[in-house]
């Protein structure tokens, strides 16, 4: 997740998923990771609002796919900041 903070420093948060080194390496070097290397955009406000709901962290944490037409550089755009 990359965001600015107040100060307009960019900031950068990662949570890694997998139990363990072989099966991060084993993501890092797969189809999905090669196709997708930056991720999706997502809401926070939303991901909060699923957690406090008691979804399941497996599906918090799972990738979702590129949205239809979109490409991995399309998820680098920003939000802009009001």
């Amino acid at each position: 997740m990359y965001y600015r903070d107040p100060d307009g420093l960019r900031v950068e948060l990662q949570v890694d998923v997998f139990a363990t080194m072989d099966e991060a390496n084993a993501y890092l070097t797969g189809p999905e990771f090669a196709e997708n290397p930056i991720g999706v955009i997502f809401d926070p406000e939303q991901l909060i609002h699923d957690y406090e709901a008691g979804r399941a962290l497996d599906d918090l944490v799972r990738r979702p796919p590129l949205p239809p037409g979109k490409t991995p550089l399309d998820m680098r755009a920003e939000t802009p900041r009001g």
